[in-house]
């Protein structure tokens, strides 16, 4: 889902982006989707991310990309793929104001992306 919204004329910032809403490998065993028919296939989630950032680029979106984590994906996207948390947990705060799976590609790692698993 490509997300288009005017530069913010206070500090010139583009936040238009490409929202990845379903990334699923269906052929990775143990997993909820899993679907025993087909062979596996390791490295879809990066080739997924990987598509998703140039259609950004090709959109005029500068490689944006943000998603909405599941629990246990949250560490593979923050530690293989170099997302951030958009609204992080602050210690001792009991109330969530923002959903803490929130995950942006930051600009320091868009060019690693392009570049895992032998780029696209």
């Amino acid at each position: 889902m490509i997300i288009k919204v005017p530069v913010n004329p206070w500090d010139g910032m583009d936040s238009s982006h490409v929202f990845v809403d379903d990334l699923r490998n269906f052929s990775k065993p143990g997993t909820p989707y899993h679907n025993p028919e087909l062979e596996y296939f390791k490295d879809i989630g990066t080739r997924l991310l990987q598509i998703a950032q140039r259609r950004s680029d090709e959109a005029q979106c500068q490689g944006n990309i943000k998603l909405i984590s599941k629990n246990e994906s949250m560490n593979w996207y923050k530690n293989i793929i170099g997302m951030r948390q958009e609204h992080p947990p602050i210690p001792g705060q009991k109330l969530r104001i923002h959903n803490p799976n929130k995950m942006y590609l930051p600009p320091e790692s868009k060019e690693p992306l392009s570049r895992l698993q032998g780029g696209l």
